[in-house]
């Protein structure tokens, strides 16, 4: 390929300005995007501890004896909001369902018998909190009030010996004042070039029992410890440092082309080989190294063969074997089954006792009426599911001569595909053969053998 002068000077200028480019977009680091505002949700699990003493339930009922400890695990779930205009400080507010149920101990009541509380305690609470960063990870701690509404303040109190007592506590306190300090870690979950910046945040929390008593009453009083997980999105800007480009001194290479593919050596990532442009002047690659080339192979990146245009061995049905091997191409099935459904147990066993229950007429192969129950039953089966098939296969014992027992043995197999195809089944799902005497299960010198011997077997497949 012949170039002008100067075609020859504008590629050289492209160049220059291409690889100056290249340096300049080099010096520039992309930072991590820093939202300011942050939304999320976070869910947890509470485990409340009761302190103190509680007996009067409420102006109705009074327990006979008093309950003073218990435990219990409950749900906390929040909607999330933070606000992190530096590196270190911030702000943090929750709007959650906080349940603070549990079980006190079991007690004896008067009357020697076991007794039990139960309680069901949720709230809707308001949790304002400092965010503190002090470490250059994103390690956080956080502090604040807890302002808690009640929603539910029932109890259930069990007596044995006595109907169950299921109502609300009275002298509830609305609101409850209390306050928490926690710790949790932020574990980035996008990519920092995102505008929008998604976050994992594990996270624990102490709420003391200072102020945390439900009731206006009475003594007993909870603390929690939580432990939960909170998933945040914020959106910020991108930012990239601008640097000054380095001004750069560009040594003008010889302009030749020594393989006349018309790819510049300067910039011919193959410039003995011919090949285009496209591809920096090499010839189009083959990444799967599969003999066929990128552009004609459909499965660029996967090694494959030629008559599937690159790609691999197909598995339609997806059951880890592959078209070619699988004799059920489009059924998922077993590998144990060649790729087709392990046909069930149950069927299997009722064509083997239909089969052991087949009876002909003597030296004949007339059927006896005794054997169309059991042929009725394979007739269902094979209604059942139409992809099932079964080989019918007829024997014989050793007495008479080899070729009447091959044709008793064939005829016989015969008779019973001739029923089943009278009674519905189509006669390409079955397949009739006759083996005289060739394939014995027992000794033919005995008359309990020659009885074993004399049979007829069918295999159920679906393939």
């Amino acid at each position: 390929m012949k170039y002008t002068y100067m075609t020859n000077i504008k590629s050289l200028g492209f160049i220059a300005m291409s690889l100056l480019s290249i340096q300049t977009l080099q010096a520039q680091t992309l930072q991590r995007v820093k939202p300011v505002w942050w939304l999320g949700q976070s869910a947890a699990v509470n485990y409340n501890t009761y302190r103190g003493t509680t007996q009067k339930l409420n102006n109705d009922f009074t327990t006979p004896t008093a309950f003073h400890k218990g435990e219990g695990y409950r749900p906390y779930a929040s909607l999330l909001l933070e606000y992190r205009p530096g590196k270190t400080l911030g702000m943090m507010l929750n709007v959650a369902y906080d349940n603070r149920g549990g079980e006190f101990n079991e007690v004896q009541a008067p009357c020697d018998c076991p007794a039990n509380l139960k309680t069901n305690l949720s709230y809707v609470t308001i949790e304002p909190s400092l965010r503190i960063t002090p470490f250059s990870i994103p390690f956080y701690v956080f502090a604040g009030p807890v302002i808690s509404f009640n929603v539910t303040n029932l109890f259930t109190y069990k007596q044995d010996k006595q109907t169950d007592v299921r109502e609300n506590f009275s002298d509830m306190k609305k609101p409850v004042f209390s306050g928490q300090v926690g710790a949790g870690f932020d574990i980035p979950l996008s990519a920092k070039s995102n505008a929008t910046q998604f976050t994992l945040s594990p996270f624990a929390s102490f709420q003391s029992d200072l102020g945390r008593n439900p009731r206006t009453i009475e003594s007993w009083s909870i603390y929690t410890v939580r432990a939960g997980i909170a998933l945040k999105f914020g959106t910020g800007k991108i930012t990239v440092p601008q640097v000054a480009p380095i001004p750069q001194v560009v040594v003008v290479p010889p302009v030749t082309d020594r393989d006349g593919d018309g790819v510049l050596d300067v910039v011919d990532k193959c410039p003995d080989v011919p090949g285009f442009a496209k591809y920096q002047g090499c010839p189009i690659p083959d990444t799967d190294g599969d003999g066929i080339n990128d552009e004609l192979d459909k499965c660029p990146t996967v090694a494959g063969l030629a008559r599937y245009n690159g790609c691999p061995i197909p598995d339609t049905d997806g059951d880890g074997l592959n078209d070619e091997e699988d004799k059920c191409p489009t059924r998922p099935g077993s590998i144990s089954n060649k790729g087709c459904p392990v046909i069930a147990k149950e069927v299997i066993e009722k064509v083997n006792f239909a089969a052991k229950n087949v009876f002909f007429t003597t030296g004949s192969y007339k059927l006896l009426p005794k054997s169309f129950k059991s042929l009725d039953e394979v007739v269902r089966v094979l209604r059942t599911d139409e992809s099932l098939i079964i080989d019918i296969d007829g024997h014989t014992d050793a007495q008479g001569s080899d070729e009447s027992n091959l044709v008793l043995s064939d005829n016989r197999a015969g008779a019973v595909k001739k029923y089943l195809t009278e009674h519905g089944v189509d006669a390409t799902r079955l397949k009739s053969t006759g083996y005289g005497e060739t394939k014995p299960v027992a000794d033919n010198s005995t008359a309990a053998g020659r009885a074993k011997n004399r049979r007829t077997e069918m295999t159920v497949r679906n393939y």
